[in-house]
């Protein structure tokens, strides 16, 4: 119980600290999570939340935490965390309307996935990559990247991944007229 109090006061601290920098507008951030003695899982959580809390609400604001994660992975030496940031970065610039600099992000992400050998990632980048295509209009390759999240899915059995797979295959068969062609029902085992 002592060492969960210990992370919990790590964790207030240092979102006390963020936040304090984020409201001054200091770009200390990066010093702050680098130079504080946090246990990893610690730096990372706060480092997702500032991120996922402002995709959607402000791309700039997580394009902004998401490029100093990104020299934290860099300068740690975390590829396994550089794979996530780079998803969530081809994310933030679908947002942003950026198509090139999201699907290049995507790629660089995808790449870190298969080094780390992360298929869980890999997956959730197939589903963020057609849907840029899917924005796109580029309905061929979208209905690729969700065909294979789907079989990386399906081999993992993972049932939120697996929501989101058939979801978005159902969706981009809706879009180029493939009704009932993918009309599969998954049971529970």
């Amino acid at each position: 119980m002592k060492r969960f109090n210990l992370y919990g006061l790590a964790f207030l601290l240092s979102m006390s600290l963020t936040t304090r920098a984020l409201a001054e507008n200091n770009d200390s951030l990066l010093l702050i999570m680098k130079n504080i003695s946090l246990h990893d899982s610690v730096r990372y959580g706060v480092s997702e939340l500032l991120i996922n809390q402002n995709v959607y609400s402000d791309p700039q604001l997580a394009l902004k935490h998401a490029d100093i994660f990104q020299l934290l992975a860099e300068n740690e030496k975390r590829n396994d965390w550089l794979a996530d940031v780079l998803w969530k970065k081809g994310i933030i610039y679908r947002e942003l309307n950026d198509v090139k600099k999201a699907i290049t992000s995507l790629f660089d992400a995808l790449e870190m996935a298969e080094k780390n050998e992360n298929e869980l990632l890999k997956s959730k980048i197939y589903n963020s990559l057609g849907a840029v295509y899917t924005n796109q209009e580029n309905y061929t390759d979208a209905e690729e990247c969700f065909k294979k999240s789907l079989a990386i899915c399906l081999k993992l059995d993972d049932k939120m991944s697996l929501a989101d797979a058939y979801l978005n295959m159902g969706g981009i068969n809706k879009i180029i007229g493939k009704y009932g062609k993918f009309a599969v029902v998954q049971q529970d085992k």
